[in-house]
């Protein structure tokens, strides 16, 4: 009976796996773009606003195997819009045959329109697009007209649209071994933006408008990598998971409970 024990405690420790660790370690880098626009315009104009920003991640370079990538991006944007116009000088019409005048008049117009995307690329070790996303449109005017010889001017309204948005660069495609190394992975970010519009006045004024326009886009991305590490490495932040008892603690254990039916049975022989 007590070989059989020993012979089962044993069995089972040996059944045991060595000690099994899952660890994920994780980076992140924030990122900030911006674009604007403020300037005088006349008749029909366009104009366009860009940012580009390149951020770096670590690639995997610690002790263990390498199970898994996932990259994964969290972001804000914002985009602006308005303007003005005015007119110092109006028209009028003669009296044929006087120096009178009449239909006296004067006005001011403006239109603005602006459209903008935003993407992100994944450019080393693979470009990888995600996006692009397009914005909000926003659209702003004022017009402003009177019977006189007199200064006019409109201010349009401003426009603005706040957004998120939260994703992942899919990476499952380019294996494992691409992100693995001491070099850094490489992420462009990119922000493009039109804007157009009309100032203009129906009469012979000297017309003058002014357009702003604005986008920003910032956030942060984060590489996580999931690994199965050669040793006992405890990294700050690791997330470890399913952490099983070493065979020895069992051998201990075994080998206790061996002494202990040792000292039963001695103590039934007397």
């Amino acid at each position: 009976m007590r070989k059989v024990l020993v012979a089962v405690i044993m069995a089972a420790a040996l059944a045991v796996p060595a000690y099994a660790r899952a660890n994920t370690i994780s980076y992140t880098s924030a990122f900030s773009l911006s674009a604007g626009y403020d300037d005088e315009v006349g008749g029909t104009f366009s104009a366009s606003l860009l940012d580009l920003e390149v951020i770096s991640l670590p690639r995997f370079n610690l002790p263990g195997t390498l199970e898994a990538v996932q990259i994964t991006f969290s972001s804000t944007y914002r985009t602006t819009l308005s303007g003005e116009a005015s007119d110092d000088r109006g028209d009028s019409d003669l009296i044929p045959g006087t120096h009178f005048t009449f239909n006296e008049r004067n006005d001011t117009y403006v239109f603005l329109a602006l459209q903008g995307s935003i993407r992100l690329q994944l450019s080393d070790p693979s470009f990888i697009n995600v996006g692009p996303v397009s914005l909000p449109s926003q659209e702003t005017n004022c017009q402003k007209h009177v019977d006189a010889l007199e200064i006019v001017s409109c201010v349009a309204p401003i426009v603005s649209s706040p957004g998120s948005w939260d994703g992942e660069v899919l990476v499952a495609s380019l294996g494992l071994a691409p992100f693995i190394g001491t070099d850094p992975l490489n992420l462009t970010l990119l922000m493009l933006g039109s804007l157009t519009g009309v100032c203009d006045s129906d009469d012979l004024g000297n017309e003058v408008c002014a357009a702003r326009a604005g986008m920003g886009w910032g956030g942060g991305i984060t590489v996580s990598y999931a690994y199965t590490p050669t040793g006992p490495n405890d990294l700050p932040g690791d997330d470890d998971v399913a952490a099983v008892p070493e065979p020895s603690t069992l051998v201990l254990l075994g080998l206790g409970l061996v002494a202990i039916s040792r000292r039963i049975a001695r103590g039934r022989a007397t």
